[in-house]
C-alpha cells in the first residue's frame, strides 16, 4: 500500500459514517420514528461501505500512477490564442486611418504631448 492509504481510508469511512448519519436523521426528523431513522442509516451505510470499498479498490490497484494525470507532452499547437473580435477590429480601424490621414494623426499626437492642454494643478 502507498503512502497516505491510512488518510484515504479515513476519509473514506468518515463520508460514509456522515452520510448514513444525515440519512438517517433526515428520515427521523420527517416520520418522527427513531427505528425508520435507525434502519436506514444503516441501509445507507451499507450501500456506502460497498462503494466505498469499490473505490478504494480501483485507488489501490492504480498504484503509483496517477489516475486523472496525462503522461503525454504539451504541444505548442495545443494552445490557443483568445483575442477579443472588438479590440481587433478597433486596431485595425485606428491602423487604417493613420495610414490614410497621417497628418490628422499628428495634429493629435501633438494636441495630446502639448504642455497647454495638461491641466495644472493648483496649490
Amino acid at each position: 500500500m502507498k503512502t497516505g492509504g491510512g488518510s484515504l481510508v479515513f476519509l473514506l469511512a468518515a463520508g460514509v459514517l456522515l452520510t448514513s448519519a444525515l440519512a438517517g436523521g433526515q428520515i427521523w426528523a420527517i416520520t418522527g420514528s427513531v427505528d425508520a431513522g435507525v434502519l436506514s442509516g444503516v441501509s445507507v451505510a451499507a450501500v456506502m461501505a460497498v462503494a466505498a470499498r469499490a473505490l478504494y479498490g480501483q485507488i489501490s490497484r492504480a498504484g503509483r500512477k496517477k489516475m486523472f494525470a496525462s503522461v503525454e507532452e504539451l504541444q505548442d499547437g495545443e494552445f490557443v490564442e483568445i483575442r477579443d473580435p472588438m479590440e481587433d477590429s478597433a486596431r485595425t480601424v485606428v491602423t487604417t486611418k493613420a495610414q490614410e490621414r497621417p497628418d490628422r494623426v499628428a495634429e493629435s499626437l501633438r494636441s495630446i504631448m502639448s504642455t497647454k492642454n495638461k491641466p495644472t494643478r493648483k496649490r
